[in-house]
């Protein structure tokens, strides 16, 4: 496919103002249904299966066999850098619709993220999630935009080949309930995931860096936790969903 190429200079062009604010703005991404994706590594990737609406490129990039952009816009030095908020951009953007999100019937490993505030958090668990075959992640209100420019590149690709929901906690256990899911809820005072194994269906669910869960709707769910030395530091929340993704097993791990 031949790309219409243009060129970008100016940091006031509307082009560029609408791609900052793509890339900082959480509602902007919901309303036009895209997101700015920065980095050569992850733009390659996804040039593989996707194709962007825009492509963004460096002045000195050569433009490969796998530019597939409707448009290709070549940029300045300085707009790239306004683009990607970075100080030493490596020449790679590119502006892609969001993903429809393709849920399979049956839902058998569902990670629950409950106010996760840190978007490398968010990207980390989402990438181990789609590497160990989990279905698909829910996202609680409150919990940062997985389409945040932190998260994507946190996530390495994967938010674009894991299926998503998002809603409240009613919501949350209406699905499970519909799923038959088993409501896991990761907390110091649980059981070893041991316990756990064997397990058809499980939804995991962990909470917010420094709060924890909120318990309120899962006063009866179980509780798992990852027993450990008395005299280490506890574990963040992508090191410890990670390993009970991996224990709890995804289809990967059958």
């Amino acid at each position: 496919m031949t790309c219409e190429e243009k060129y970008l200079s100016s940091l006031q062009h509307p082009q560029v103002k609408f791609w900052v604010k793509l890339r900082k703005d959480r509602k902007e991404r919901q309303k036009e249904n895209k997101v700015l994706i920065v980095g050569k590594n992850l733009v390659l990737d996804l040039l593989q299966k996707f194709t962007p609406s825009a492509l963004i490129l460096g002045e000195e990039i050569s433009l490969s066999d796998s530019a597939k952009g409707k448009v290709l816009y070549r940029v300045s030095e300085q707009v790239m850098k306004k683009i990607t908020g970075l100080e030493e951009p490596d020449g790679y953007a590119a502006e892609f619709k969001i993903p429809d999100q393709n849920f399979q019937s049956t839902v058998t490993r569902l990670l629950v993220l409950d106010g996760l505030s840190d978007p490398g958090n968010l990207g980390t668990l989402i990438r181990s999630a789609l590497a160990l075959g989990w279905d698909a992640v829910f996202l609680l209100d409150g919990t940062v935009d997985p389409y945040n420019d932190k998260a994507l590149r946190s996530a390495k690709g994967a938010t674009f080949h894991l299926p998503f929901l998002s809603g409240d906690k009613k919501q949350l256990l209406e699905y499970c309930k519909e799923q038959e899911l088993d409501i896991l809820l990761a907390d110091i005072e649980g059981n070893e995931p041991s316990n756990f194994i064997g397990r058809k269906r499980i939804a995991l669910v962990l909470g917010n860096e420094a709060r924890g869960i909120s318990v309120e709707g899962f006063l009866n769910a179980e509780r798992v936790s990852i027993k450990m030395r008395v005299e280490s530091e506890s574990l963040n929340v992508g090191v410890a969903g990670g390993i009970l993704m991996y224990v709890l097993g995804g289809k990967v791990c059958e």
